[in-house]
């Protein structure tokens, strides 16, 4: 990286930033690119970052739903052997290695079936901290948060990967993407300079008080953009920075700008791990996060971006020490209009749901999709899970499996048999009798589901393996395909012709009849009764992975079945922990866990809102596991 920056040196202007950059580099301000996994914190030990799964590919890319069929169905994007059953990132749903790095616990949790609420809980304990960068999606609303750039310029970035625990968790920093940030940061700036939104402290200040402004600005921004206090190294590195960019001829307000191109490229903006002044004390293998940590944890995790003003201040004055003083900043956040972007990306990754934007149906079978239902599938699906889990909903996993209402336009109404006039979409009741939740939603059903016609397996393996956490095998290479359209014959007698092949068997029989349920939803997920010229057959009933059986005559019966389940209740409580910890559940989580489970249990429906909540509480939440060989 050096060289090449020293080898760009091709004229005066190009020495000039060509020297800050250096200059950066040797302050330590800049995140060079590294080709394995980062599991070394700025200016801290090992965090235990996990590596990059087998087979982990970008979730999402392309038009193809993320997880294929294992009998050749249909390809599958970021999966290795075309398996049905590999959610994206390639985990297989309910077990993994411990991270790297970490001191206690093993993989995710014993039982597929929570301990029983009269039982005494578990003792709580925490895991590893892992090293996590901004997925582009945080970087998108962090850059609009500080710099009120709204141009989403990390659109443009790699995709991020997945991690051990089925959620987008990137910790590598390839090549690409450091010229990525290199690049972006430099537009950043000098398009923030130039609408004025540096928010510099003074403006054309004496020759000498432009440095003690400059450390003034590098304090305020930098506090912003690093999510807590500058550290002194950081102050004087990137002070010095300034004094470069002077010397090599810059103006006062553009010296300023390269001082904030280093702090967007610095390790403090880029990565997760707001330390502050100091780590804490480890007690019994355990150390509390840092009221920055646990500032940036929450906004993260329910807003999916900086913190705030308020989160910050709440920081400054050590008020996010104690369980109730976190949810009390917790329960602001989910108030916050800004929460529906965490339910959109939670639930759009926990159902397979990342080709929504790109989603690509033959017009030919379905002449109700256009451009406009594709546009509104990701909308419909943000304004369904907010209604419901945030404050205007009972905040229930009834209600997100049950509710027979969605959001509709005029575009998407006739797929549900509604009306509705406009692009913008509105609350509509819809026929109880035919739609119950967001599984007979179009979000759902038309991302699983093919081009030209439905599709089993990719409902069925959402429903196993992200409801109910089951795991399946790897398929053996000689399945074959699942058999074309045939006259007379229904998609869901192709597909148990194909599920009685022995190599199928003992893959397909697992999930596969719960995609049958939905067999009345054709690929766009408009009711159907009729498939091919024979009567939709919508019943059966399926084993869940801790040795029950769900029974069910179509998929309002199943829906609320699911709805019913300790094991689905028990999985979204798991669910949820992974997307916030970005990484698998540990045993030593289990205390967490059951409390979590416990507070939403309270509520007859489950609430998901009470379990968020209980979640920030946790010592999982609010503190790690001490990584081997961490000193303080």
């Amino acid at each position: 990286m050096r060289k090449r920056i020293q080898q760009a040196i091709m004229s005066t202007s190009a020495a000039r930033s060509s020297t800050l950059v250096l200059a950066a580099l040797s302050a330590g301000t800049l995140a060079l690119a590294c080709t394995a996994s980062l599991s070394d914190p700025p200016g801290g030990a090992a965090a235990g970052s996990p590596s990059t799964p087998p087979g982990a590919g970008a979730p999402g890319s392309g038009s193809t739903p993320s997880t294929g069929t294992s009998g050749g169905a249909g390809p599958s994007a970021g999966t290795t052997g075309g398996t049905g059953s590999t959610p994206p990132g390639g985990t297989t749903g309910g077990t993994s290695t411990t991270p790297p790095g970490s001191t206690g616990g093993t993989a995710s949790p014993p039982t597929t079936m929570p301990p029983p609420t009269t039982s005494t809980p578990t003792p709580e304990a925490a895991g590893p901290l892992v090293l996590l960068r901004l997925t582009n999606r945080e970087y998108n609303h962090v850059v609009s948060d500080l710099l009120g750039d709204t141009t989403h310029p990390a659109d443009e970035f790699p995709d991020d990967e997945a991690g051990s625990g089925g959620f987008v968790s990137p910790t590598n920093v390839a090549l690409l993407n450091a010229q990525h940030y290199e690049e972006t940061a430099g537009t950043l700036a000098e398009a923030a300079l130039a609408a004025n939104k540096l928010q510099i402290p003074c403006t054309n200040p004496a020759a000498n008080a432009e440095a003690t402004c400059a450390q003034n600005f590098i304090n305020q921004f930098g506090k912003l953009a690093f999510r807590r206090p500058v550290q002194a190294a950081e102050l004087s590195g990137l002070s010095s920075l300034f004094t470069t960019a002077r010397g090599l001829g810059f103006d006062f307000k553009s010296s300023i700008a390269q001082v904030a191109k280093a702090i967007l490229q610095a390790p403090g903006f880029l990565y997760h791990w707001e330390i502050g002044p100091s780590k804490g004390t480890p007690q019994n293998g355990v150390v509390a996060l840092t009221p920055y940590q646990v500032a940036s944890r929450l906004s993260f995790f329910l807003w999916e971006t900086m913190p705030d003003a308020a989160l910050i201040a709440a920081a400054d004055a050590g008020q996010l020490s104690t369980p109730e003083q976190v949810q009390t900043q917790a329960e602001r956040l989910l108030a916050d209009p800004k929460a529906q972007n965490v339910m959109e990306n939670f639930h759009t990754q926990w159902l397979f749901l990342e080709n929504l934007a790109n989603l690509q149906k033959d017009t030919a079978a379905y002449p109700l999709f256009s451009d406009t239902v594709r546009q509104a599938l990701v909308p419909e699906l943000k304004s369904f899970t907010s209604s419901v889990i945030l404050n205007s909903g009972d905040g229930t996993l009834k209600s997100l499996l049950t509710a027979p209402y969605a959001f509709v336009n005029a575009a998407t109404a006739p797929i549900y048999g509604a009306t509705a006039s406009g692009t913008g979409l509105t609350k509509t009741n819809l026929d109880a009798t035919r739609r119950a939740g967001l599984l007979t939603q179009s979000a759902f059903l038309s991302s699983r589901a093919g081009t030209s016609e439905s599709n089993p397996t990719y409902r069925g393996v959402a429903i196993f393996k992200q409801l109910l956490c089951g795991t399946v095998p790897p398929p053996p290479a000689n399945v074959p395909d699942v058999q074309p359209p045939a006259a007379n014959l229904t998609t869901r007698q192709r597909y148990e012709a194909h599920d009685m092949n022995p190599c199928a068997t003992g893959c397909h029989t697992r999930f596969d009849p719960y995609g049958f349920a939905f067999e009345n939803y054709d690929g766009i997920g408009a009711y159907r009764t009729m498939d091919n010229g024979q009567a939709v057959n919508a019943a059966g009933s399926a084993p869940t992975p801790g040795g029950g059986t769900l029974t069910f005559n179509n998929a309002i019966e199943l829906a609320n079945a699911l709805a019913a389940s300790d094991e689905v209740k028990w999985c979204t409580t798991r669910q949820w922990f992974r997307y916030m910890l970005g990484r698998m559940e540990t045993s030593t989580e289990q205390g967490s866990l059951e409390l979590a489970y416990r507070a939403a249990a309270q509520n007859p429906g489950f609430s998901i809102r009470d379990m968020l909540l209980s979640t920030t509480r946790s010592m999982a939440f609010r503190s790690r596991a001490v990584a081997a060989g961490e000193t303080f």
